[in-house]
């Protein structure tokens, strides 16, 4: 989703992981042919092109709603939207144009299961602050404070992320509401005797989050919570962030006839609310096929059984309508 893929030279982010999409992880026997469609088996099989380049190219829109939620920072912002759409892409793309790289970049996604007591399989201390046990001098063991995660953040004028924040309890919210105060920020940290830990100017704090109900196991946000976020973009299906055809075209190596039959079959799915599929799936499907894997074979298993078992016959005949010889 970047204009120009140059523009982002930090740790690893989840457009770096579209742009890997693109590397050929296997050769594929070509058995001498130098067609891009093999068409003996009734099915198309693709010879991918060496040395392909992924482009991630964000959509009018979603340049738009950048510029919108660059006047955000430093207050915190959340984007909500479905699954598989790029709200972490766009959201890690303008923080990093905010902050920049070398105050550091950091995300945190939430399952359900989280406690007060713990994120995955860290404790809170690890994302906070934890008094050490070292080596003291002289002999003996003295504790050192050692900051966490967020708390590293805080300090350098950093980002962070929490993703999937309605995933999480609202006990877990309610430890973020002073670093998430209107202009009078502070982050206090009772596990090293710290209070109001001064916030750097420079600090960021978003989240992203998917509808409450319907096919998500998720909660309703804390009005407290909701009220403290200075934009809320809510994002609908029909709001595309990424340029999928560009980005197709990257990982597919400028294979124009292959792309264009994959966005057609995009566009007839999606006529049908039961069988629209994210940009998320539709880069998986890209892959599967730049992997050498039969594209018929890569709709069933990719596309088909993503979606409930009562639609898998219709995505499949629809991809035989677009893939197999005419």
């Amino acid at each position: 989703m970047l204009e120009n893929a140059t523009e982002i030279t930090a740790t690893p982010t989840r457009e770096d992981a579209i742009a890997d999409l693109a590397t050929v992880l296997q050769e594929v026997a070509t058995n001498g042919s130098t067609r891009k469609f093999a068409r003996s088996t009734g099915a198309i099989k693709w010879e991918p092109v060496r040395d392909s380049v992924s482009r991630v190219c964000q959509t009018e829109y979603a340049k738009d709603l950048s510029k919108k939620i660059l006047f955000a920072h430093p207050e915190p912002v959340l984007l909500e939207g479905d699954a598989g759409g790029g709200k972490s892409v766009i959201m890690r793309i303008v923080a990093h144009k905010a902050v920049g790289c070398d105050n550091g970049f950091n995300a945190l996604q939430c399952p359900n299961h989280l406690t007060c007591n713990g994120f995955l399989s860290m404790e809170m201390r690890d994302l906070t602050a934890d008094m050490v046990p070292v080596p003291a001098p002289g002999g003996g063991v003295s504790l050192e404070a050692v900051l966490g995660l967020i708390s590293r953040m805080v300090e350098a004028g950093g980002s962070f992320g929490f993703e999937e924040m309605n995933r999480a309890p609202n006990e877990i919210h309610s430890r973020l509401f002073h670093l998430m105060d209107f202009q009078f920020r502070g982050w206090d940290l009772p596990e090293i005797r710290r209070h109001d830990f001064p916030v750097h100017q420079s600090f960021w704090l978003w989240a992203t989050c998917n509808p409450v109900g319907g096919p998500y196991a998720t909660n309703r946000l804390d009005k407290a919570v909701q009220g403290r976020f200075i934009q809320t973009h809510r994002l609908k299906v029909e709001d595309l962030l990424c340029d999928e055809e560009a980005v197709l075209d990257g990982i597919l190596g400028g294979d124009t006839e292959l792309v264009q039959r994959i966005m057609h079959f995009v566009s007839d799915l999606r006529n049908n609310e039961a069988t629209r599929i994210d940009t998320r799936r539709v880069c998986m499907l890209a892959t599967l096929i730049k992997r050498g894997m039969d594209v018929m074979d890569a709709v069933s298993s990719c596309v088909a059984t993503s979606l409930d078992s009562e639609q898998e016959t219709a995505v499949i005949t629809a991809g035989a309508a677009h893939f197999t010889n005419k």
